[in-house]
């Protein structure tokens, strides 16, 4: 069998029943589903790769110096330092004035599913959290771009370690109003917090 192929689903096992989004009717409906393909999917997901565009220069050499807990700002400057072959992608970056920046957790060596962050006292899921420890250890900051100097941006809200390395840039846009937005255990977490001062 090649690398990375997976042994065929046969019989009663070849189809099962699962909800899924049927496009034609726009909305959720159960449906057969061909495991088979299924697993095809996943084999070929379980190869998928990416690489930098660039690292971050930063002013962390570690995680224990990064900033964490309740209340905490991020205003570490620091630079995003893009691959030259790739400095054309930068061009008019500079009318934003915030970026999304998506990263790698790339001193990460395994994941949690349930852990307890540094901001509470309880056990949450790592979807819920902001966690290193993740299966797939992407880290997205949003930080203010200060100047764009060549392949260099420098910006503030700095909160990765230096030499991470960087998979995107976005421009940050939102068009969700400040009161739609909700902030689910973490304002739990803040009122207790205050509570107890």
């Amino acid at each position: 069998m090649a690398v990375g192929a997976c042994p065929q689903i046969t019989g009663s096992d070849a189809i099962r029943e699962a909800v899924v989004f049927d496009e034609r009717e726009n909305k959720l409906a159960w449906k057969k589903v061909n495991r088979q393909a299924e697993r095809n999917d996943a084999a070929e997901l379980a190869g998928f790769s990416m690489r930098p565009i660039g690292r971050i220069s930063s002013p962390y050499q570690n995680a224990s110096e990064i900033p964490k807990g309740l209340g905490t700002k991020h205003q570490a400057e620091g630079s995003l330092v893009i691959v030259p072959e790739f400095e054309d992608g930068l061009k008019d970056i500079e009318g934003f004035s915030h970026l999304i920046v998506i990263w790698v957790f790339d001193r990460s060596k395994s994941y949690e599913l349930v852990g307890t962050p540094p901001s509470d006292d309880r056990p949450h899921g790592v979807f819920a959290t902001r966690s290193p420890r993740r299966p797939n250890p992407i880290g997205l900051t949003v930080v203010q771009l200060i100047e764009r100097n060549g392949a260099h941006l420098r910006v503030r809200g700095i909160d990765m370690i230096d030499g991470t390395p960087i998979l995107d840039i976005k421009p940050y846009l939102s068009n969700v109003p400040p009161e739609q937005l909700r902030r689910g255990w973490l304002e739990e977490a803040e009122s207790r917090a205050r509570a107890s001062s």
